[in-house]
């Protein structure tokens, strides 16, 4: 019989016990298999509850340490389906696994198998967000300058900025800004902005 592991810093008790009686009816459907949990992150999975945080300014410290486990997929973290900015940070800057608690169906063993080879599980519901990120440029073609205007205009640059960076003159970088725009169909700087923090500027 295998022992699955599980070490919990869930705050929310509804969240734990909802985790772990999945754990049990898996279980009894898989009499080869047993979960356990301990009270170290020497785990096969250690849950952490986000479903409170705004940003990951807000977690503690212990958090952040399991959050930064070695190996992909050994953090789990639980998240409500309107967190989406801080499911996209956690995508984009961590390897953790993401769990979206308002889904209705968990899939466990999908979940068990990722964490048992290492592997970042992501539910369905932050999938779809991820797709749709990467997505957003699919059939676009940027050019060399443009591909640098977008990733300056992503980190929060300015024309000015982005005319000394790439020794170019403002009205150069406002015309590839012009032709950015057009590519994404957006008509003003607001709408720019909220497009551009959608997805990972085209490498």
């Amino acid at each position: 019989m295998f022992t699955f592991t599980v070490f919990s810093r869930v705050v929310h008790p509804t969240l734990l016990n909802g985790f772990l009686s999945s754990l049990k009816a898996f279980c009894e459907q898989n009499p080869e298999w047993n979960y356990e949990v301990i009270r170290h992150d020497n785990a096969h999975l250690t849950l952490l509850d986000f479903s409170a945080y705004d940003t990951l300014t807000d977690i503690s410290a212990a958090e952040y340490e399991s959050l930064c486990l070695p190996g992909e997929g050994t953090a789990l973290v639980m998240l409500s389906a309107c967190q989406e900015k801080l499911a996209h940070q956690l995508m984009r800057s961590y390897r953790c696994s993401l769990l979206c608690v308002d889904e209705r169906l968990l899939e466990l063993r999908e979940l068990i198998k990722h964490s048992m080879k290492k592997q970042r599980y992501i539910s369905a519901h932050f999938l779809r967000l991820q797709e749709q990120e990467n997505n957003i440029t699919d059939g676009m073609i940027f050019t060399d300058a443009e591909k640098k205007v977008l990733i300056g205009l992503k980190s929060g640059k300015t024309g000015i900025e982005l005319s000394r960076e790439m020794f170019r003159s403002q009205k150069t970088i406002s015309t590839h800004k012009r032709k950015i725009m057009s590519k994404l169909g957006v008509k003003n700087d607001l709408e720019l902005r909220k497009v551009i923090q959608k997805f990972q500027p085209p490498q």
